[in-house]
């Protein structure tokens, strides 16, 4: 069983690890940090938009969050130039 706030934490996670490298995007003496940036634009969209449209099954599914300053990795395929994708 996994319930709303188990998700909700795995998604945190997830983008937490996949971001971790990213460190172009903090920016400390204003308060920007990773955490900041999953915090602020990935998570209330996964909450209140993404986790409540998800069709289990549907593979055609492709979650985005704008990023700013997001560069695309050769090594991630879900870190596009402005946009972290799950699909």
């Amino acid at each position: 069983m996994c319930g709303s706030s188990d998700l909700n934490e795995r998604m945190r996670e997830l983008a937490l690890i996949e971001l971790r490298d990213e460190t172009y995007l903090e920016d400390t003496a204003a308060g920007v940090t990773i955490g900041n940036i999953v915090e602020e634009e990935i998570m209330p969209r996964f909450e209140n938009e993404y986790k409540r449209s998800f069709r289990y099954g549907d593979r055609r599914q492709v979650f985005s969050y704008r990023i700013r300053g997001l560069r695309q990795s050769p090594s991630n395929q879900r870190l596009l130039d402005g946009e972290y994708t799950l699909d």
